[in-house]
Protein backbone atom coordinates (compact mmCIF):
# COMPACT_ATOMS: atom_id res chain seq x y z
CA UNK A 1 0.00 0.00 0.00
CA UNK A 2 1.45 3.48 -0.84
CA UNK A 3 2.20 5.88 1.84
CA UNK A 4 0.22 9.06 2.22
CA UNK A 5 2.86 12.10 0.86
CA UNK A 6 4.08 14.13 3.77
CA UNK A 7 2.43 17.18 3.55
CA UNK A 8 5.05 19.61 5.18
CA UNK A 9 7.79 18.20 2.70
CA UNK A 10 5.05 18.94 -0.28
CA UNK A 11 4.11 22.61 1.32
CA UNK A 12 8.04 22.74 1.54
CA UNK A 13 8.42 21.86 -2.31
CA UNK A 14 5.53 24.44 -3.13
CA UNK A 15 7.03 27.38 -0.99
CA UNK A 16 10.32 26.66 -3.10
CA UNK A 17 9.13 26.68 -6.42
CA UNK A 18 7.46 30.23 -5.62
CA UNK A 19 10.43 31.63 -3.61
CA UNK A 20 12.34 31.04 -7.08
CA UNK A 21 9.95 32.75 -8.92
CA UNK A 22 10.78 35.98 -6.59
CA UNK A 23 12.56 38.75 -8.98
CA UNK A 24 15.57 40.68 -7.25
CA UNK A 25 16.77 43.25 -9.19
CA UNK A 26 19.68 46.20 -8.24
CA UNK A 27 17.89 49.78 -9.23
CA UNK A 28 20.34 52.58 -8.21
CA UNK A 29 21.04 52.92 -4.66
CA UNK A 30 18.11 50.53 -4.04
CA UNK A 31 17.01 46.78 -4.77
CA UNK A 32 13.65 45.96 -5.66
CA UNK A 33 11.89 42.58 -5.29
CA UNK A 34 9.25 41.91 -7.91
CA UNK A 35 6.31 39.58 -7.25
CA UNK A 36 5.15 39.88 -10.34
CA UNK A 37 6.48 36.80 -11.91
CA UNK A 38 5.35 34.89 -9.03
CA UNK A 39 1.84 35.97 -9.43
CA UNK A 40 2.18 35.66 -13.26
CA UNK A 41 3.06 31.67 -12.89
CA UNK A 42 0.73 30.63 -10.51
CA UNK A 43 -2.94 30.81 -11.24
CA UNK A 44 -3.88 30.10 -7.27
CA UNK A 45 -2.23 33.97 -6.93
CA UNK A 46 -3.64 35.39 -9.82
CA UNK A 47 -7.37 34.42 -8.59
CA UNK A 48 -6.63 35.10 -5.24
CA UNK A 49 -5.21 38.45 -5.89
CA UNK A 50 -6.44 40.81 -3.45
CA UNK A 51 -5.66 38.08 -0.51
CA UNK A 52 -2.27 37.25 -1.67
CA UNK A 53 -1.15 40.92 -2.05
CA UNK A 54 -2.49 41.75 1.35
CA UNK A 55 -0.26 38.72 2.49
CA UNK A 56 2.67 40.33 1.01
CA UNK A 57 2.08 43.64 2.70
CA UNK A 58 1.41 42.22 6.41
CA UNK A 59 4.82 40.09 5.84
CA UNK A 60 6.69 43.55 4.47
CA UNK A 61 5.34 46.29 6.61
CA UNK A 62 5.78 49.92 5.59
CA UNK A 63 9.08 49.70 7.83
CA UNK A 64 11.29 47.63 5.08
CA UNK A 65 10.65 49.74 2.33
CA UNK A 66 7.58 50.96 -0.33
CA UNK A 67 5.19 48.90 -2.09
CA UNK A 68 4.38 49.30 -5.55
CA UNK A 69 0.74 47.45 -5.52
CA UNK A 70 0.66 48.35 -9.85
CA UNK A 71 3.89 46.78 -10.17
CA UNK A 72 3.69 44.21 -7.25
CA UNK A 73 6.87 45.58 -6.30
CA UNK A 74 8.75 46.35 -3.09
CA UNK A 75 11.68 48.57 -3.33
CA UNK A 76 14.67 48.77 -0.31
CA UNK A 77 17.85 50.29 0.47
CA UNK A 78 20.69 47.66 0.68
CA UNK A 79 20.77 47.73 4.64
CA UNK A 80 17.49 46.46 4.77
CA UNK A 81 18.28 43.14 2.33
CA UNK A 82 19.22 41.02 5.72
CA UNK A 83 15.69 41.58 6.81
CA UNK A 84 14.03 41.05 3.78
CA UNK A 85 15.19 37.65 2.50
CA UNK A 86 15.20 36.60 6.13
CA UNK A 87 11.39 36.90 5.70
CA UNK A 88 11.48 35.51 2.18
CA UNK A 89 10.92 32.19 3.65
CA UNK A 90 8.11 32.92 5.37
CA UNK A 91 6.37 34.63 2.45
CA UNK A 92 7.04 31.82 -0.03
CA UNK A 93 5.17 29.90 2.53
CA UNK A 94 2.26 31.82 3.31
CA UNK A 95 1.50 32.74 -0.47
CA UNK A 96 2.03 28.47 -1.13
CA UNK A 97 -1.14 27.88 1.36
CA UNK A 98 -2.89 30.68 -0.29
CA UNK A 99 -1.98 29.05 -4.10
CA UNK A 100 -2.74 25.83 -3.85
CA UNK A 101 -5.99 25.92 -1.39
CA UNK A 102 -8.55 23.70 -2.68
CA UNK A 103 -11.38 25.76 -4.49
CA UNK A 104 -14.31 25.44 -2.77
CA UNK A 105 -17.33 23.19 -4.43
CA UNK A 106 -20.11 25.34 -5.48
Amino acid sequence: MPRPPDRRRFRAHLASLLQASFLRQVDGEHLRLSFGPCFDAHLGLRLRHDEAERCVRRVFTADFGNWNPKLLELTYVPEASDLIEGKLGDLADALAMIAWRPRPLA
